[in-house]
C-alpha cells in the first residue's frame, strides 16, 4: 500500500477490496478523481507530508 510509489511508477492502477476489483484507471484518474468509496478511504489514509509538524 505504498501509494507514493504507485503514483510515481504506475501508468494504470487497479484497486481491489475483499478480493474484488472495485476501481481501475490511469494513475491520474484514480488518484485525482477516485470513484469508489474504498479508493477514497484508502487515499485519505495516506499520511500527508508535514501533517504532524508542530505536534508532540
Amino acid at each position: 500500500h505504498d501509494m507514493g510509489v504507485v503514483a510515481e511508477v504506475a501508468d494504470r492502477v487497479l484497486v481491489m477490496y475483499r478480493g474484488e476489483k472495485v476501481e481501475e484507471g490511469t494513475s491520474d484518474q484514480v488518484f485525482h478523481a477516485p470513484a469508489h468509496p474504498y479508493t477514497r478511504a484508502l487515499l485519505s489514509a495516506v499520511p500527508k507530508l508535514g501533517a504532524m509538524a508542530g505536534t508532540d
